[in-house]
Order: structure tokens, then C-alpha cells, then sequence
């Protein structure tokens, strides 16, 4: 889509034909051992829903978790399904959203005031006709659900991809949205956009941070006068600047990692140089430990796999984790990477941080689906 991966692409390609196939998720060696995750403990009561009802299986959809609450989305036939669960799994809020292949749900997250978010996202892509959905121009959609499960409100945002929204912060009555956007749809190089919208949902503020290559946003962390952005760069112009010591040509500077300070009404304050330690980080946390966003390599917890999910309620903390079993023997060789067994992870600590039970749940996708998919327009179905 963008300038910059026509690059990327070739490069991977390079790499992996010296590497062989590699995998998604856990970076286990191929010819490595892979282990399953043993049962520990007894369940407690409160628990049990969640743990027992296997609720945050990956195979039922993608989770998120704040304020002591997680909200889950799925695609299925009838459009998209959300759902709100308190902390032991009791059901909230739930509603089905009409189906709309422009617009998937791209964000969902629980409100400090027992609410929902949920961000329908514009996503670019060709149409069978050789037309590109964004030529006949293109909005993303935000909506708002009270904690009774009625729509407080629905803010249409002109000129918003899904990508403007990879993280939500609330604060101070307002809901913050970061995220990524092009000067044009296609075609073009991605920078940083921040975007404010306020408690009725009215859109209070719209600024960027971007210079003339590609600006990736790495990380965003609350301080007492805004926010501090982590921003992997290649712009040598706009908010950023050369670097002493690098090469003049263009559209050759990897890694560099800047941080720029906005203050709440997102206006820049400082960009500074950093180091290289979140270059490649995960910009969305897999949940809050004393308030404080954690992310999958930081939660404090010894688990098997990839950290997905992190829950506080009553001096206990749930983690969930996405862990690789095997490698799934029937790989189509056309596939570029490896496909693996998995199985979700359910861990829950006491206040003291000792393991109180585990339990895990086969998480395997159904491949043989997705094999049978992939062969019916060579079959002619």
C-alpha cells in the first residue's frame, strides 16, 4: 500500500529465502521442542466462567482489557458480534453491528464509566472491478454504548482509515486516538495522526506528527502534561531531523527512533533522539496492572507463550496467553510461513504473584477449512 513496503517486501523475500520458513506469534526455533501447558490447581468459583468456559479462546475473537473489564469482537455471519464481560465473566453488554466489509470493527474497548468503545474502521482494499474502496471517498465510525447497552453516540470521522486507530486512551473526559494515516490512501508514506474527541463524542482536536519518508508509531505513554510518543522514523524533514554521521541518500534511514512530547490538546511540545529499545514494540497493551498499561514481554508473570490478556479483580490477576503446541503437519508448501497448534493459556496469581491455577484449551484454527478455501477458485467453485 505504502511506498516504503514495496522495500520491505523485497528485503523479506531475501531473508527468507536464506532462513527458511518462519512463523507468526512465538519465535520458538523450528526443530525446536514445543511444550503444552499442564493443569495446575483448582479454579476458583468466581473464576470459573471465564477460565472454564475457555471465554477468551482466540478462536472466538479478539479481546481487550481495561478497567477491571474485557470486551470481545468477533466476525461471524450476521456482521460483527461485541461483548462486554465483567472481570469473572458475566456478561455486560452485547450487540450485533451489521455487516460491512469496508468498515470492520478495528478497536473495541471497556470506558471507565462501565461503558463500550468500538471504532468501525475504513480499510482500503481492491474490489473485484479493479476499483479501490476509497476512491469514492471514505470515513470511519466511532460508537459509544452507555453501561446499559444503549448507543450514547456515533461520531463519523471524514477522511479516517482503520489505521488511525491502533491506540485509545482515556483521560480527563475525553477519548485520545492514535494511529497512522497517508497523505492519500495510496501511494503514499505513513506518518503519525492524534485525534481527540470529547465525552459527547464532538471531535475536539486533529493534529499530526510526520515528516517526508515513513514514521511508524511504536508507543504511547501517559505523562502528567500529555503524552510522550515513541515514533520509529525515516524522515529527515517536517517534526524530525538529520541525524550527525548518517547518509545523505534518501529513503535509507532505518531505525531511528525519536520521542515527541504532545500535551493534552495534542499540541507538540518536543521531539528528542532516542535509544532503539522500542523500535519494534508493541503499541497496544495487553491490559492495566495497577493502573499502569503492561504489554506482552513486561507483565511481570512467567507464562507459557505470548501474553494476550491481562485482567486485575479482587487481589488476583488473570493472564492469558496464546501458546504454540506444534507445527501443523499439513502446511501448504504455496504458504509462506509455517502454521502451528496452539492452545489459549488461563493463569491466575494471587496479590503475592504465586500461581493459584492454570488451565489451557485447544486454540488451533481450522486449517483444514482454510486449505479447502484456498483450493476452491483453483477447482473452479
Amino acid at each position: 500500500m505504502k511506498r516504503f513496503l514495496i522495500i520491505l517486501t523485497a528485503s523479506l523475500l531475501l531473508i527468507s529465502g536464506c532462513a527458511g520458513r518462519g512463523g507468526e506469534g512465538q519465535h520458538e526455533e523450528v526443530t525446536g521442542a514445543f511444550t503444552k501447558a499442564e493443569p495446575v490447581g483448582g479454579v476458583p468459583e468466581e473464576y470459573r466462567a471465564i477460565i472454564e468456559g475457555d471465554l477468551f479462546n482466540r478462536r472466538k475473537g479478539a479481546v481487550t482489557a481495561a478497567f477491571g473489564r474485557a470486551a470481545l469482537c468477533a466476525k461471524t455471519e450476521g456482521g460483527w458480534d461485541i461483548a462486554l464481560y465483567d472481570a469473572h465473566g458475566a456478561e455486560l453488554i452485547r450487540k450485533t453491528l451489521p455487516p460491512d466489509e469496508d468498515r470492520p470493527v478495528v478497536l473495541l474497548s471497556p470506558t471507565s464509566d462501565g461503558g463500550l468503545i468500538c471504532v468501525r474502521g475504513f480499510m482500503e482494499r481492491q474490489r473485484e472491478d479493479g476499483s479501490w474502496a476509497t476512491d469514492g471517498g471514505f470515513s470511519s465510525t466511532v460508537l459509544k454504548y452507555a453501561a446499559e447497552g444503549s448507543l450514547q453516540w456515533e461520531k463519523e470521522l471524514d477522511g479516517a482509515l482503520d489505521e488511525s486507530f491502533v491506540r485509545l486512551i482515556e483521560r480527563d473526559g475525553a477519548y485520545f486516538f492514535f494511529g497512522g494515516y497517508g497523505d492519500a490512501p495510496r501511494d503514499s508514506y505513513d506518518h503519525v495522526i492524534m485525534m481527540k474527541l470529547g465525552e459527547n463524542g464532538e471531535l475536539i482536536k486533529k493534529n499530526t506528527v510526520e515528516g517526508e519518508d515513513f514514521d511508524t508509531l511504536q508507543r504511547v505513554d501517559p505523562t502528567d502534561e500529555g503524552f510522550l510518543l515513541h515514533i520509529n522514523s525515516q524522515s529527515r524533514s517536517g517534526d524530525f531531523f538529520p541525524i550527525e554521521g548518517e547518509t545523505d541518500e534518501p529513503h535509507m534511514h532505518y531505525g531511528r527512533y525519536f520521542t515527541v512530547s504532545v500535551d493534552a490538546d495534542l499540541e507538540k511540545r518536543e521531539v528528542k533522539l532516542g535509544g532503539a529499545e522500542l523500535c519494534f514494540a508493541d503499541v497496544k497493551p495487553v491490559g492495566f496492572i495497577g493502573g499502569r498499561a503492561v504489554y506482552s514481554d513486561d507483565t511481570g508473570f512467567s507464562v507459557p507463550g505470548r501474553v494476550t490478556v491481562v485482567m486485575e479483580s479482587g487481589g488476583y490477576t488473570l493472564v492469558v496467553s496464546e501458546n504454540v503446541t506444534g507445527i501443523f503437519e499439513r502446511t501448504p508448501l504455496y504458504i509462506s510461513s509455517y502454521w502451528y497448534y496452539t492452545e489459549t493459556v488461563y493463569s491466575l496469581f494471587d496479590a503475592q504473584g504465586g500461581l493459584v491455577c492454570r488451565r489451557a484449551y485447544d486454540s488451533t484454527p481450522d486449517y483444514d477449512a482454510k486449505i479447502e478455501s484456498l483450493h476452491a477458485p483453483l477447482a473452479g467453485e
